[in-house]
């Protein structure tokens, strides 16, 4: 081991050093980590790049701990959370323990390219870094370094709609770049200079969506393909050559790939059908497969490379298989290889270890790794199972630290960089959901404290496609309890998912009162099975959202209170009928939460109904009367653009609501004097507050409030911030707090439990 390396290592172990440490500083470090602790530390730092570029050291040191308790190393975790930084307050809460699906996969970059998602992404080397250069639906192309996750210069404008593809090819011994929009317009820039080299419209040819590079007879050429066929351009001249190559007239092409074969340039196109065709004569020269063989389930990818020699091309079809097709003897080699379940989205080709693999990007938002010659899987699947947001729309192939990585790009607008060897990745992160949580509440099995957490898993079983609503964990130590509930079969290829959760202890036994579609189901927690029958808001067909689930006694009837797409309802849930009061409310609720008031039960809501002097409609809180549906008192008005979070709390024996609007501010309500208390908290730098949760630390009520991706805590005596701000590396879905004092976020498809911090409070 050199000095250099052991520096790093040094270095790289040290957490004082990270947090405080220019990333600028840090980051040349991180590929010459060889101790497992420097390692860890690298993984963990890895995690949220792109935050500690831009973040001040108290920020880095509350996600490099979190992200560390993602990694499943609680040791680490604390010593980032320990490390003072000079003149600023320790934190209130730190991560006691956190899952790890959407950290423990390999990643090792995440990029917020595009706004509005990307589509296309390519990889070449720029003054000897690896760089990635995106195409967005912004109808911008950037280029990113991979090492340290920033942008390369200013974006490439020209493009005036979403940009389809982005190819990097050499032209006259310089970088270049070429990129396709949705209008079939194309632009080659170069790379170095940042300026244009051509520009030229396919507009006249069909609707171009793809998008090769060759070299013709010395020449640089660009292939287009439109949903028939394809066409040659010359880049010097932005002129046509030969005529178009058109023989998906029975179904649309959905990918190109260029090799050599015999010293000749062949295309490959897949769609309905996979042709081969001679380049320079435009002539067809074969059929990737026999004809019939993937009618039912067409071909949606396809990349070239060479296999022992061989040229051969790599095909995905829908159904998931994936076929090598040697160009040369024009036969399948091998049998098809199985395991896309999600469908096969792009293809790219790589040396690993000294073999030739593909890999391939799902629709399902993973990468699989293949070897190419022994037909066979390496490893577990890069990346995770997406609920709709990161599919793997492109995929491209990069070699950082010496290591082979997938980039890949999705409609989240994020382009993410996975390493794909086949040594093990750091930590020992737990894995629980595999998709977004979306609910999570605190409970008890026999005077067990426990987690439940539901979201948008699903698995198949017997042929019926299932949710697997639900989870348990420790809260103590985080670690599941048995496996997933299961709760219904959903069918009619329904895939729905948990969107509330609350507890309830009725009548000796824990229940989870759950939020799925649009019905309320009650699950006996210690038995492990349903109670009674589902409360279903509604039987019209159509997508409905469970938005909130809240439980109270009424005249010492146990009774929920349901709220699913806008439309509130109250049950009984010994009968799991609905509750025999009308059902408080009226237009369109955004926020539900229950309390007391005057010894009754109520229940305060938000809606649209107000409209002011200038005649705007403003978001109203308003309580009412569980037991006779009626309203108490007036509305209140104050927020200025809707409320989405609500919940309520106790000031010196007095009722008050909490509220958290789209305006950026977080506001207090008296509930039995009907008015606002002070003046609006604000604390998330104008962006929505969308989650609001309240609990008593010390003696005092608190509100913790959440915006996109931070926490803040309020004193409710006093409106004033309690701690400072907490960041998160990505959406908050979720926010609740426990009896005890501990905070439960969920972010994308992870939980972390925060704990007191030890320092609370300390300057």
């Amino acid at each position: 081991m050199d000095g250099n390396t052991e520096d790093a290592d040094l270095a790289l172990s040290d957490c004082a050093y990270l947090v405080m440490a220019d990333p600028a500083e840090v980051i040349p470090l991180l590929g010459r980590a060889r101790s497992p602790r420097a390692r860890l530390a690298t993984a963990v730092y890895r995690l949220s790049l792109t935050w500690h570029r831009d973040e001040p050291p108290e920020v880095r040191r509350q996600i490099l701990s979190l992200d560390a308790a993602r990694l499943g190393d609680g040791e680490l975790a604390r010593c980032f959370a320990e490390v003072s930084v000079a003149g600023a307050a320790w934190p209130e809460w730190t991560p006691r323990w956190a899952t790890g699906n959407g950290a423990g996969q390999r990643r090792l970059l995440a990029i917020p390219a595009h706004e509005d998602g990307a589509g296309a992404v390519a990889c070449t080397l720029l003054d000897g870094r690896p760089v990635a250069v995106t195409g967005g639906d912004d109808t911008l192309v950037r280029v990113w370094d991979l090492t340290t996750g920033s942008a390369v210069g200013d974006s490439f404008a020209g493009h005036e709609a979403v940009v389809k593809a982005v190819v990097c090819a050499e032209l006259d011994g310089r970088p270049v770049i070429a990129s396709l929009d949705a209008h079939g317009d194309v632009w080659v820039w170069d790379l170095v200079t940042r300026e244009p080299v051509q520009a030229m419209s396919t507009r006249g040819f069909h609707s171009c969506l793809l998008l090769v590079p060759a070299c013709l007879d010395g020449r640089l050429v660009v292939v287009t393909g439109s949903r028939r066929g394809a066409q040659v351009w010359d880049v010097a001249t932005g002129e046509r050559i030969g005529r178009p190559m058109a023989g998906h007239a029975g179904g649309d092409m959905e990918a190109m790939a260029c090799t050599t074969v015999d010293g000749g340039i062949v295309l490959v196109t897949a769609g309905e059908r996979g042709l081969v065709w001679d380049l320079a004569t435009g002539e067809r020269i074969g059929e990737l497969i026999p004809p019939g063989y993937h009618r039912e389930h067409p071909m949606t990818t396809v990349a070239c490379t060479d296999l022992d020699g061989r040229p051969v091309a790599v095909a995905a079809c829908a159904g998931g298989e994936v076929l090598l097709w040697d160009l040369a003897e024009h036969a399948l080699i091998g049998a098809p290889l199985g395991g896309h379940t999600g469908g096969a989205r792009d293809i790219a080709c790589a040396d690993l270890d000294g073999r030739r693999v593909a890999l391939v990007g799902d629709w399902n938002g993973t990468v699989r790794v293949w070897d190419l010659a022994a037909g066979e899987l390496l490893a577990q699947p890069v990346g995770r199972p997406s609920s709709g947001f990161d599919y793997v729309r492109a995929l491209a192939c990069a070699v950082v630290d010496g290591r082979p990585v997938a980039v890949t790009c999705g409609y989240d607008g994020w382009v993410r960089a996975w390493d794909v060897g086949a040594h093990e990745p750091a930590g020992r992160p737990v894995v629980g959901h595999t998709m977004d949580v979306h609910a999570v509440a605190p409970a008890e099995i026999g005077g067990r404290a426990v987690v439940m957490s539901g979201g948008s898993d699903h698995a198949e079983e017997d042929g019926d496609l299932w949710e697997e609503y639900a989870r348990l964990w420790d809260l103590a130590t985080g670690k599941p309890i048995g496996g997933p509930m299961i709760w219904l079969p959903t069918g009619d290829s329904r895939e729905e998912d948990v969107a509330a959760l609350t507890y309830l202890r009725l009548d000796g036994r824990d229940l989870a009162v759950a939020g799925i579609d649009r019905s309320v189901v009650l699950w006996d927690l210690g038995a492990g099975e349903l109670v009674g029958s589902p409360m279903v808001h509604t039987t019209q067909p159509g997508r409905f959202s469970m938005d909130k689930v809240e439980c109270t006694w009424v005249d010492r009837r146990p009774v929920a209170v349901s709220l699913c797409n806008g439309d509130l309802r109250v049950w009984d849930l010994r009968s799991c009928e609905p509750f025999d009061a009308p059902a408080p409310g009226s237009g369109w609720v955004h926020e539900v939460a229950c309390t007391v008031l005057n010894g009754r039960a109520v229940v305060v809501t938000s809606a649209w109904t107000h409209e002011n002097d200038e005649g705007e409609r403003e978001d109203t809180v308003q309580v009412w009367d569980l037991a006779t549906g009626e309203p108490i008192g007036t509305p209140m008005t104050g927020h200025t653009d809707t409320i989405h979070a609500l919940a309520c709390a106790e000031v010196d024996g007095r009722p008050i609501a909490v509220t958290g609007s789209d305006d950026g501010t977080v506001r207090r309500w008296d509930l039995a004097a009907q008015r606002r208390l002070g003046s609006p908290m604000v604390g998330h730098g104008g962006e929505a507050v969308r989650l609001v949760a309240c609990v008593e630390l010390d003696g005092r009520p608190v509100a913790v409030s959440g915006g996109p991706d931070t926490v803040q805590a309020w004193d409710l005596h006093t409106g004033e911030r309690f701690g400072p701000v907490m960041r998160f590396p990505c959406y908050i879905d979720t926010l609740t707090t426990t009896p005890r004092g501990q905070m439960l976020v969920t972010f994308g498809s992870d939980i972390a439990m925060l704990t007191r911090s030890p320092r609370a409070g300390a300057r």
